[in-house]
């Protein structure tokens, strides 16, 4: 078996877009796709720096003439004018960020916000377009649901509600009344506050309310105002997606939910906001697999292994562990984990092979 992976960091759909001709001259007998975080703050996304066209018709014209020696021409006069207009210092400090910081330009965008309804609209527009590429071609995909951290993942922006009710919101969330519980309840649904939903979880999760827990954690994801994690729009419309007779669906946010503590995603799926820890990146691998296997459009598996053997045979060494590590230490070193770039924390070093990894991941 072959696999080529075409994974990049903050790319999205126009990406995936983008890539089809060349991957469809590959002749694979299949295409699977696990993407829709970055549709807002994505490379080419709605609300991104990197967000040169001011609608979807002329950055799908761009991709199109990208390609061409004399649209490569104008575009490299235009980019050097650009850059000769900088500070250089601000461009030297700017290259040193991580991307996440690089690339957010529309902080908030709330879920009325014209940008929030065009991210969607994105998002469907493309995937049709790249889905009917790959039906065309007579080449089946497998079409996942995505998942973030919901319940140890604070919102990165979020409305502010009336001063009077800050005090509360300072207690620890396990400390609260009742009636001080129904009071910030209200003030969440007023003001639509990512941050007092995610505390209104907390509070829940503390009571082993889960179920509430999980609803207002889905919440104060949805209104995040920095879009860094996607809204539950998007995998309504991988759902819908999937309906086509080309596609089928891979459902890992619902078996990430089924081994997620109390049934809410959380650190020991999630390193951060939406990065798999080694046991989510097996829970999606291995939703995958299944969905593959049980597939009418793909050859039949004669040995197929095991969830156990799965585990216990991972390729991953500890260097490759503590490199991943240090990669999302450097990350949450800047913002939006910080307000301003500081020294990355990394774990200890405990033995010879995290020496390797330490060496490789602080490249």
């Amino acid at each position: 078996m072959e696999v080529i992976n075409t994974a990049l960091s903050a790319v999205n759909s126009y990406t995936l877009l983008d890539f089809a001709d060349e991957i469809i001259e590959q002749k694979p007998d299949a295409v699977l796709i696990y993407a829709g975080h970055n549709e807002f703050l994505g490379i080419m996304g709605v609300g991104s720096t990197y967000s040169a066209y001011s609608s979807r018709s002329a950055n799908l014209m761009f991709l199109k003439l990208k390609n061409l020696r004399l649209f490569q021409l104008m575009q490299s006069a235009y980019d050097g004018l650009t850059s000769a207009n900088n500070d250089i210092k601000n461009s030297a400090d700017r290259q040193s960020r991580t991307v996440m910081a690089k690339v957010a330009k529309h902080r908030n965008i709330d879920i009325n916000n014209p940008l929030f309804s065009a991210g969607i609209e994105q998002f469907n527009g493309n995937m049709t377009l790249l889905l009917d590429k790959y039906k065309r071609a007579g080449i089946p995909v497998f079409l996942s649901t995505i998942a973030s951290n919901l319940a140890d993942q604070p919102p990165f922006e979020s409305t502010d509600i009336e001063d009077e009710f800050l005090p509360m919101l300072r207690k620890p969330p396990e400390q609260w009344s009742a009636i001080e519980q129904s009071i910030i309840e209200k003030q969440a649904s007023k003001y639509s506050s990512a941050q007092v939903y995610f505390l209104l979880g907390k509070a829940q999760l503390s009571q082993r309310q889960f179920n509430k827990a999980k609803l207002n954690f889905e919440l104060a994801r949805q209104h995040d105002l920095l879009r860094f994690r996607a809204p539950l729009e998007m995998n309504q419309i991988i759902r819908q997606l999937a309906a086509d007779e080309n596609v089928t669906l891979v459902d890992a946010e619902h078996n990430l939910t089924k081994v997620a503590e109390h049934g809410i995603i959380g650190r020991s799926l999630m390193l951060e906001h939406l990065h798999p820890t080694i046991k989510g990146y097996f829970e999606i691998s291995n939703t995958f697999y299944e969905t593959l296997v049980a597939s009418p459009q793909l050859p039949k598996v004669v040995n197929k292994v095991g969830r156990f053997a799965a585990q216990s045979e991972l390729p991953i060494f500890d260097a490759e562990i503590y490199k991943g590590h240090a990669a999302i230490a450097g990350l949450m070193a800047d913002y939006p984990f910080t307000s301003e770039p500081t020294s990355k924390r990394l774990p200890p070093v405990t033995n010879a092979a995290e020496t390797n990894g330490l060496k490789d991941g602080s490249k």
